[in-house]
């Protein structure tokens, strides 16, 4: 008995996620053990700046050709100004939400280099400060280099993390259902040939990519590529993946469940 057509484009499209999966292993792997670096190097910050208080208070009578001492108060000062600006932004009154609260932002990350920067100066001008204070120093240095390793590092494994997550929820593994979903809508899609030159991004003339696997859309990949009702461009095993889960279009959420009888080409 055969099955309907809806079942057999569902099962594909159940197929399609699971390989989407499997293929996605790796990144997986890699976003686990970059959250596990993250975990670690937010433990050492915590650690980093409780030493440089600890320090501060027990030896910040001893001699230190630089005001090291006072770090920690101005990094607490940044901390206490930023929680107040964020509480009570006024900019809002003269100002649309999102550009008040990028000028806020903007302002808390200049006195936060600032602060970091002068730290560095007093580091790097210190003569004495490291044998007649060692821990006082040292303990400085640690969290002032914490904290540039941590705005690099950082940005970089929540790419990795959140690149995985977009290949989850764009392979319909992670994010929520709408319903039974549309799969059977997308065999009667417009097909666009690999060669056509429809294919290509206008901007730097190189082939368009599938939001849902990030793969090009060229003959290199080799997949089949239709195009939706809002005039954008997938593979088509990806989007009938995507549809098993979804009605509406991965880039604008515009129903995919009207075809309007695009033609194959």
């Amino acid at each position: 008995m055969r099955m309907p057509m809806p079942m057999v484009l569902r099962q594909q499209a159940q197929a399609s996620a699971d390989a989407v999966l499997q293929n996605s292993m790796p990144l997986l792997v890699i976003s686990a053990i970059a959250a596990i670096l993250m975990f670690c190097v937010g433990v050492y910050g915590i650690y980093a700046y409780v030493e440089v208080v600890w320090a501060s208070l027990h030896y910040g009578d001893l001699p230190c050709d630089e005001p090291l001492s006072s770090y920690w108060l101005l990094t607490l000062a940044v901390a206490s100004v930023a929680t107040a600006l964020k509480a009570f932004n006024v900019l809002r009154l003269c100002l649309d939400p999102q550009t008040a609260d990028g000028v806020i932002s903007s302002f808390i990350n200049f006195l936060s280099t600032l602060v970091q920067v002068t730290c560095l100066q007093w580091l790097f001008a210190s003569k004495t400060c490291s044998e007649t204070n060692p821990v006082l120093f040292y303990a400085v240095t640690r969290l002032v280099y914490w904290q540039l390793f941590y705005l690099f590092v950082m940005a970089f494994l929540l790419g990795i993390i959140a690149l995985a997550l977009r290949r989850l929820v764009m392979a319909g593994v992670l994010g929520g259902s709408e319903g039974a979903g549309c799969a059977e809508k997308v065999k009667d899609m417009k097909h666009v040939p690999l060669t056509d030159n429809e294919l290509m991004d206008p901007d730097d003339n190189k082939p368009r990519e599938c939001v849902i696997c990030m793969s090009d859309l060229s003959t290199k990949v080799g997949k089949e590529v239709v195009k939706t009702n809002c005039e954008h461009y997938y593979h088509e095993s990806c989007l009938t993946s995507w549809c098993a889960k979804h009605t509406s279009c991965p880039i604008c959420r515009e129903s995919l469940e009207e075809t309007g009888g695009g033609s194959s080409v």
